[in-house]
């Protein structure tokens, strides 16, 4: 099932110089579990030319099945319309919020060949009681806030089936074995990005998840 993602953050523009030109726009926001793809832009179908001049887009993806996790993810789109004379800006719409920006606006212009780039991800902190090994996904829980310094830990876990849970997983494998601390002690990790891998001489087909950890608070 389609629906509109969460919230959009950044929208940027190419316009094709075909005949007839094509205004390709792409966009970058979050959604609210693991799990959403095929995100894209849909653009508004107008009997009348906008009073305004700007163009409208639905960022829409497909929403997951079955379980998830609930975390804040990246995700981007693209779409395409032929370039109107009256066309001055575009303006995206999430479930949220809405994003615009004007065809004259030279930040929001980039090269062809970067349009799909996908943005790093806003880091979202996991808590999790306890030393670690699978938890299931109710006792995840989120927060925000400043971060202690202090014994942290970066690594990366894959998942060649491209499930998120399994990458996390794998990453939390790859941490130090733990140096001490207190049966009751909370065990904080900070999601830093979420990317795919693909081809190579390998043939690389997996999810790649880098994680932040640290002993106590965060």
């Amino acid at each position: 099932m389609d629906a509109k993602v969460y919230s959009v953050s950044k929208v940027y523009f190419h316009i094709n110089k075909s005949n007839p030109p094509q205004l390709v726009v792409n966009a970058h926001g979050q959604v609210n579990s693991s799990c959403w793809s095929n995100g894209r832009l849909i653009p508004w179908m107008y009997v009348n030319k906008p009073a305004d001049g700007v163009q409208d887009y639905d960022f829409v993806a497909t929403a997951p099945h079955g379980k998830v996790l609930w975390l804040v993810s990246p995700i981007a789109g693209d779409g395409a319309v032929m370039l109107e004379d009256w066309m001055k800006g575009i303006r995206v719409h999430a479930s949220s919020n809405k994003s615009e920006v004007m065809l004259d606006d030279a930040s929001a212009s980039v090269e062809s060949r970067t349009i799909s780039t996908i943005g790093i991800p806003q880091p979202s902190t996991l808590s999790m009681e306890g030393g670690g090994g699978e938890v299931p996904v109710p006792f995840f829980t989120f927060r925000s806030g400043p971060r202690s310094e202090i014994g942290i830990t970066e690594t990366v876990g894959y998942s060649n089936e491209m499930s998120f849970n399994e990458a996390f997983q794998d990453a939390l494998k790859n941490l130090p074995p733990d140096s001490g601390g207190y049966p009751d002690q909370l065990k904080s990790y900070t999601v830093t990005s979420i990317s795919a891998e693909f081809g190579g001489f390998a043939g690389f087909h997996r999810l790649r998840v880098a994680i932040r950890g640290a002993g106590g608070m965060l």
